[in-house]
């Protein structure tokens, strides 16, 4: 045999054996809806963050990823003040696009950054998908683990 053909029959069975390690999870795999079921050991509605006495508490949060990489963040979220008074404005929401990559069993979200705004470049959320479960950590800010779970199939 040619060096050639042995670098050949080498790179193909390195590359079937990479293949076989990888547990096919893809966009289409990873899409539908998912709500977030708790933060850390507390169920929704739950304190997402403390800072000077003011508490922001989740309400609902979800994540809507689209089969083409692409989807929606939308939380509904309350802000209480130093003094347990909540914000007059009442519960506030939040929605932003995102993009999303999948490499084996972990989701890279990144926030789409509006034009001619300052954004710290991504991912921002790393989540590890198990079955239609997915446990989410922000990439920047520290907080507890976000436990999500998938509620169905949504284009994007």
């Amino acid at each position: 045999m040619s060096v050639r053909t042995l670098t050949l029959l080498a790179a193909g069975v390195l590359s079937a054996a990479m293949l076989g390690c990888r547990d096919g999870t893809s966009p289409g795999q990873v899409s539908g809806t998912w709500v977030l079921e708790r933060i850390g050991d507390d169920p929704v509605p739950s304190v997402i963050f403390r800072q000077g006495g003011t508490t922001v508490r989740i309400l609902a949060d979800t994540l809507r990823l689209g089969t083409a990489g692409r989807g929606r963040f939308v939380r509904i979220q309350a802000i209480v003040d130093a003094d347990g008074n909540p914000s007059p404005a009442g519960p506030s929401r939040l929605e932003t696009a995102l993009r999303y990559t999948v490499h084996l069993s972990t989701v890279e979200i990144f926030y789409v950054c509006p034009i001619n705004a300052l954004c710290t470049a991504g991912p921002h959320l790393i989540g590890l998908r198990n079955g239609d479960r997915m446990f989410v950590e922000d990439a920047l800010v520290p907080e507890d683990v976000r436990f999500y779970r998938r509620v169905g199939s949504s284009g994007n």
